[in-house]
């Protein structure tokens, strides 16, 4: 039953069978079947399901949290293995900065869990460049947001879905939603550079809900964009972990494109072939996954 509720877990966290199936490496009736065969053995219905799409119940949000908590253990238990055995991990990660602020500094306990297992030298940078550092053996573990299809499998650890929101200040709310309720347009909008994966991500999102956008500026940073959406100066598309406790204390709104329709940014996680490099990914993987819900 355990595998089976891995299996619900990448289910969730990928959002559709379709993607589930191609993430686990199997057919979809068989990932249907493993989420039918849980269902039964749970005795409830872990997914509302409708015509092509489903929802989480309420029994399956305690068994998806259950089962992220058991996958991060078992990977930890694997790292904790490896310590008592006096074989320390020398790691060098490269993370996208969103990335890094959810694992090391939203999740401080996460840090200390990955600092005592191993020596730690990380590399905060965009995913072209983490890319490239780890095609030359520099890097042992990347999070990057750029699609990878020359990469084998045994480099791949998996992918999650990073939620974006679009915000503006306070000050700026009812501008922007009189804006985009009438003319379907946001003005000074503060854009990633263009032709990168999440700027074209937005923009496809966009396109995607008929909205026109008039872009002022340009960056590589979200966190240099969230200080000038704080100034007045924009809105953009930001990760939500970077600014939640910012919509939390009233300084920043959501601006609602669709009701129906969230966008969310692929993150995917590489390691090098090592068995231990690995079980590090696999609990960043979960961790991120953890913090994405």
């Amino acid at each position: 039953m355990y595998e089976d509720v891995l299996k619900f877990v990448c289910l969730i966290d990928q959002g559709s069978f379709t993607l589930a199936s191609k993430e686990l490496h199997i057919s979809q009736p068989a990932l249907s079947v493993a989420i039918k065969n849980l269902e039964k053995n749970l005795k409830t219905d872990l997914i509302v399901r409708s015509h092509k799409s489903f929802k989480i119940s309420e029994a399956g949000r305690l068994v998806y949290k259950y089962g992220v908590s058991a996958k991060n253990s078992t990977e930890l238990l694997k790292l904790d293995l490896i310590t008592v055995k006096n074989k320390p991990i020398n790691l060098k990660i490269g993370l996208i900065d969103s990335v890094a602020e959810t694992l090391f500094l939203e999740s401080q306990s996460f840090f200390k869990q990955i600092d005592e297992l191993s020596t730690l030298n990380l590399t905060i940078n965009n995913s072209d460049n983490l890319l490239n550092r780890f095609n030359k053996s520099e890097l042992d573990i990347i999070c990057i947001t750029k699609p990878v299809y020359s990469i084998s499998n045994k480099k791949y650890i998996g992918s999650v879905r990073e939620p974006f929101y679009l915000v503006c200040s306070a000050k700026s709310y009812e501008h922007y939603s009189l804006s985009l309720s009438k003319y379907n347009l946001i003005d000074n909008f503060l854009s990633y550079n263009a032709n990168s994966n999440t700027a074209n991500l937005i923009d496809n999102f966009l396109t995607k809900n008929n909205v026109t956008v008039n872009k002022s500026f340009y960056s590589t940073s979200p966190a240099f964009i969230l200080q000038l959406i704080l100034k007045d100066m924009g809105a953009s598309f930001l990760p939500r972990q970077m600014v939640d406790n910012y919509i939390k204390s009233g300084e920043l709104k959501i601006i609602s494109v669709s009701k129906n329709d969230q966008l969310y940014r692929p993150i995917d996680v590489l390691s090098v072939d090592s068995k231990n490099i690995r079980n590090v990914a696999r609990l960043i993987l979960s961790e991120l996954q953890k913090n994405f819900r």
